[in-house]
C-alpha cells in the first residue's frame, strides 16, 4: 500500500477513535475505542517513520530528516505542558478534540500537498 494513503488512512482512523474514546463514558467503548485507538497509533507510526524520509530529496533527505523528527520530539515535550491543564479543566473530551483538530490537519496537509513515495525516488528523472 502506498505509504501517504497508509499514513493518511491511519491518522483518520486516530482522529475518529480518539473522539470516540475521548467522549465515551461506557467501559467496553472506552475499551473497544482506546483499542482501536491504539492499533490505528501503531500503524501511524511505523508508517510515518518510513514516509518522512522519502518526502525529502536525497541531497537533503537526512538532514530534513533529522530536523523534522527533532520537532517533533520538542513538540512531544511541550504537549503535557498544554494538554494536562486541559484535560483537568475540561476533560479528556477536549484534549481527544483538539488532538483531532491536530490529525484532521495533517491528514488535509499530506492528502494534498503529500509526495507520492515508494514508487521512485523523489529526484529521480
Amino acid at each position: 500500500m502506498e505509504r501517504k494513503y497508509l499514513v493518511v488512512g491511519s491518522a483518520a482512523l486516530m482522529a475518529v477513535f480518539g473522539v470516540v474514546f475521548g467522549f465515551a463514558t461506557a467501559v467496553p467503548l472506552i475499551l473497544v475505542s482506546g483499542g482501536l485507538f491504539t492499533l490505528a497509533s501503531n500503524v501511524f507510526s511505523d508508517a510515518i517513520h518510513t514516509y518522512l524520509p522519502e518526502s525529502f530529496p536525497t541531497s537533503v533527505r537526512g538532514t530534513a530528516s533529522g530536523t523534522t523528527y527533532s520537532l517533533s520530539k520538542l513538540s512531544t515535550a511541550v504537549q503535557p505542558f498544554l494538554l494536562l491543564p486541559l484535560l483537568d479543566r475540561r476533560g479528556p473530551g477536549a484534549v481527544f478534540t483538539v488532538i483531532t483538530v491536530a490529525l484532521v490537519t495533517m491528514v488535509v496537509i499530506i492528502g494534498l500537498w503529500g509526495p507520492i513515495s515508494g514508487r521512485k525516488p523523489l529526484d529521480a528523472e
